[in-house]
């Protein structure tokens, strides 16, 4: 019983054998060789998207070190922005806080003015206005006085308005500084002769303001001498005020300095004291001769009287800029009523401004001249006119032709 069951087990487990290898024989293989070129198709892609991978790391490792950098810059930037906005803050605080002192300061200065009552009547500049006229238009408005302290007047038309105001009744008084008095173009005698009290300020240094004090009330003060110069060539100013508080301090000033003045003499005595001239004197001077300066510029003495003069050690100086002192020789005479032209081989006489003064050899002033100018570079000299003549003012210089070595005409 157990055989017959065992040998069909058998055969049917060898029929199945049989039977898969029949099916593996009957069923179609594959090429192996189409399957090794896909094998190596699929290889060479997997290298490639390997590859292809790589780049894309590679990238993005670079872009993420840029993305830290920016990162990094854009933290700097935010800081440095934080830092501003704070630098901000704190110089807006400081706007606020200085926008309070102005106002603070603004109201005080109204306060002040409130107490002092200023008004600013108005402000000029020379250099681009005409300062000259609006002084003349205050001087013509004064009712009762005028008080001037300046340095020099040598502009006529100020000069003239101070005579109309005087002829008109104002109480005109002027004081200018005492080496002014007889300087080239001053309108000193000018005002003298026209009865103004002017006087000269011969304290030690300057009479430097510049302020002209009108009926105790207007005050004209600045930088501006009343000259020519001071009108057409210099950059001046001036500020026009009314109080009568700022006039009375400058009034003080004014008549602290008047007290220590002296009124000069004039008039008839005066004019027969003034006697003929027996001194030598220098009679005329080229400051700008026609091309070089250097040892073509000369001082002429002159000998009024009948006899010969030894001018042995005598000196003749400059007085402007860099000076220069001559000394003359132990021979050194000029004859009875001639002449000696003294020249300097380098240039030694300025053209603006220079005065001359002539010494004995003791050192006395023997004689000067005015602060004299000349800017035309030519043959015109300043000269005494008439020759010789000596008064002790500016109206006895002329500028005219030069007469070197002979009379002037």
């Amino acid at each position: 019983m157990e055989r017959r069951v065992i040998i069909p087990m058998a055969l049917f487990v060898a029929g199945l054998m049989v039977g898969a290898l029949l099916s593996y024989i009957l069923t179609p293989h594959p090429d192996i060789k189409a399957l090794n070129l896909q094998i190596e198709q699929l290889q060479e892609e997997v290298s490639n998207l390997q590859s292809a991978l790589s780049e894309k790391e590679n990238k993005i490792s670079s872009l993420s070190a840029q993305l830290e950098e920016i990162s990094e810059e854009r933290a700097n930037l935010e800081k440095k922005l934080s830092d501003l906005e704070e630098e901000i803050d704190g110089l807006s605080k400081q706007v606020i806080k200085l926008n309070d002192e102005k106002e603070v300061l603004e109201e005080k200065i109204f306060e002040l003015r409130s107490k002092m009552n200023v008004t600013l009547i108005a402000v000029s500049f020379s250099r681009t206005e005409d300062t000259g006229s609006l002084l003349q238009y205050w001087i013509d408005r004064a009712n009762n006085t005028i008080y001037v302290m300046v340095m020099c007047i040598t502009q006529d038309e100020l000069a003239d308005a101070l005579i109309e105001a005087h002829n008109r009744g104002v109480d005109v008084k002027v004081i200018i500084d005492d080496d002014w008095l007889y300087a080239s173009g001053s309108d000193y005698e000018t005002l003298l002769t026209a009865g103004i009290d002017i006087r000269g300020d011969n304290r030690e240094g300057l009479m430097h303001h510049k302020v002209m004090i009108i009926d105790g009330c207007i005050v004209v003060t600045g930088s501006y001498n009343w000259s020519w110069s001071a009108e057409n060539n210099n950059d001046e100013n001036v500020l026009i005020l009314r109080s009568s508080k700022i006039a009375q301090e400058y009034l003080k000033e004014f008549n602290r300095i008047w007290e220590g003045t002296v009124k000069p003499t004039r008039g008839e005595e005066a004019s027969k004291e003034r006697i003929a001239t027996i001194h030598v004197v220098i009679n005329e001077v080229e400051l700008n001769p026609p091309g070089v300066d250097a040892g073509n510029e000369w001082v002429e003495l002159y000998n009024p009287i009948d006899q010969v003069i030894d001018l042995s050690g005598w000196t003749l100086s400059t007085t402007h800029g860099a000076t220069v002192t001559l000394m003359m020789g132990e021979e050194a005479t000029i004859k009875p009523k001639g002449y000696l032209v003294l020249s300097y081989w380098d240039q030694w006489l300025d053209n603006e401004d220079e005065s001359i003064i002539l010494r004995d050899d003791a050192g006395n002033i023997i004689d000067s001249t005015p602060k004299l100018t000349d800017t035309d570079n030519d043959g015109w000299t300043w000269s005494r006119h008439p020759n010789g003549c000596d008064t002790d003012s500016v109206s006895d210089w002329i500028f005219q032709p030069s007469t070197r070595g002979y009379e002037n005409r």
